[in-house]
């Protein structure tokens, strides 16, 4: 089912994370080297190094793109609690927006993962960023004006965010406290909550940290990978498990649901093990494909591709399909 068909070469030390416009457009990746590059995907070469502040001492550990509507699309790259925005034109200049997410102890947290609001008619798009201090910020763009911070609700690292693909208001988030968290940008506290270890008592080993977060493209079912090394799916409001796929024999450090026809029916995931699975929603078939290297993220595009960035300096291209 999925079959790796070139790997993009520039960076020099390990790639943290990848993101891809939906239409794959645009891919941008973020390295332990302390660069963040812009690449022709298509011609496998990198097109523009984004200038930064970024260096191997404190590397960009977050990428997403944002599209206001009117505006350019904006890529925005985290490190240590600031998010630099910049032009998607004009990535080897400076940024847009510089946007801190904290103050004193708490704006050295790294951060973990970035989410855009899906595009719509307004002429604002949300960013919500997580870091090590359990927190999550959500801030607008192009305006950075600050629109809510959750904090005291996750009791270690919150290592994953997303806003729900049909609803600007609602985001979950998922943290190393086994918990995962149902937001509404009109509330102070979580509409819902759920933890894991209630879910898989007595699991000792491979405690069900939550790695990675994606919600189909319908916002009706959200995946979660797991430290135990499944892939949970659940229902929202309240959180609850429908199923749970066993993908990985070690933790499984990231999801998504693949941007193609079928993507409401099928996830891929990545682990600590080295594969990659290929799982069913409807009938809970796993399918394994061996990548080798520890997976450090995923994402894909509309055309068929899946983009891994793992504990080499290279990113593979994976193609979806028969």
């Amino acid at each position: 089912l999925m079959r790796c068909v070139t790997r993009l070469v520039g960076h020099s030390d390990a790639v943290l994370c990848v993101a891809v416009t939906r239409d794959g457009s645009a891919l941008c990746s973020s390295s332990e080297d302390g660069s963040v590059r812009l690449w022709d995907s298509g011609a496998a070469a990198t097109a523009a190094q984004v200038r930064g502040p970024f260096s191997d001492a404190a590397p960009a550990t977050a990428l997403c793109f944002a599209a206001p509507y009117g505006s350019a699309t904006l890529l925005c790259a985290g490190s240590l609690g600031v998010v630099h925005c910049y032009d998607l034109r004009k990535v080897d200049g400076p940024p847009l927006l510089r946007v801190e997410l904290g103050s004193g102890a708490g704006a050295a947290c790294d951060t973990n993962e970035l989410s855009a609001s899906a595009p719509d008619r307004s002429a604002s798009t949300r960013v919500a960023a997580c870091d090590d201090g359990g927190r999550v910020c959500v801030f607008g763009v192009p305006g950075a004006e600050r629109v809510r911070t959750f904090s005291g609700h996750h009791t270690n690292i919150c290592s994953a965010v997303k806003f729900h693909p049909t609803n600007k208001n609602q985001l979950v988030s998922g943290g190393l406290d086994c918990r995962i968290f149902q937001w509404h940008l009109g509330k102070v506290a979580p509409t819902s909550s759920l933890s894991f270890q209630e879910v898989f008592k007595g699991q000792i080993a491979n405690p069900p940290l939550v790695h990675g977060l994606a919600f189909s493209d319908d916002g009706k079912t959200l995946a979660a990978a797991l430290g135990s090394g499944h892939v949970a799916l659940l229902r929202l409001s309240p959180l609850t498990v429908k199923t749970s796929l066993e993908a990985h024999m070690a933790p499984c450090s990231q999801v998504v649901f693949p941007r193609f026809a079928t993507q409401s029916t099928s996830v891929i995931s990545g682990g600590n093990d080295g594969m990659l699975a290929f799982s069913s929603v409807d009938t809970a078939t796993v399918h394994k494909t061996r990548h080798d290297n520890k997976i450090n993220w995923l994402d894909t595009d509309c055309t068929g591709r899946l983009f891994v960035a793992d504990v080499s300096p290279e990113i593979a291209v994976y193609t979806l399909g028969n």
